[in-house]
């Protein structure tokens, strides 16, 4: 009877620290990611777009415009200190 008590502790505390531990990546995934404006280089429309910080303080990629479907360069820039993001957008050649 002792040992099922301890068993039944033992799944109970793993369940808890599994738990915080979930909550504890979930806060630190949400701090991982963050959005940013770009212009279309195209259309010269404004765009809200995710930016995933873990992937570097420096990215590129191609994004469409979401009003001309046209594809944009992104350059990235990330300040280490204040995680604010800095777009620069340019033609896919």
């Amino acid at each position: 009877w002792a040992k099922d008590i301890q068993i039944v502790f033992k799944i109970v505390a793993h369940m808890q620290f599994n738990g915080q531990l979930k909550d504890h990546l979930r806060e630190k995934s949400k701090k991982m990611e963050t959005t940013a404006t770009f212009y279309c280089a195209f259309c010269g429309e404004s765009i809200l777009t995710f930016v995933d910080l873990s992937a570097g303080m420096t990215q590129s990629y191609v994004e469409d415009c979401q009003v001309c479907c046209r594809p944009n360069v992104l350059y990235l820039t990330v300040n280490k200190d204040t995680l604010e993001v800095d777009i620069q957008t340019d033609v896919e050649s």
